[in-house]
């Protein structure tokens, strides 16, 4: 199964967002369906944060197995030379 080969990487409010949706209008390239999925911050934790909007936000939709990680990318095909995925500061607290 294919997995990323290049990693959006910013800071909150920096155009990431902009630049995801950029990205997936080209035909060469697979971008992550979910933005922001945490594994790599989160990779193997399980969390149990309890502060407002915790659960909808992070403790439901951080993605913490390998093979959760790569069902992202499942959607790719051999004409995307790019397959990728966005991430911004709130992916890890900041």
């Amino acid at each position: 199964m294919p997995m990323p080969n290049f990693l959006i990487i910013g800071a909150t409010k920096s155009g990431t967002t902009a630049l995801d949706r950029a990205l997936k209008q080209h035909p060469q390239i697979y971008m992550s369906p979910v933005k922001e999925p945490r594994f790599f911050a989160f990779n193997g934790e399980r969390l149990n944060f309890c502060g407002p909007g915790d659960e909808r936000f992070f403790n439901s939709s951080t993605i913490f197995k390998l093979e959760d990680h790569a069902e992202l990318f499942r959607g790719a095909r051999d004409h995307h030379i790019a397959i990728g995925e966005s991430l911004s500061g709130i992916s890890y607290g900041g």
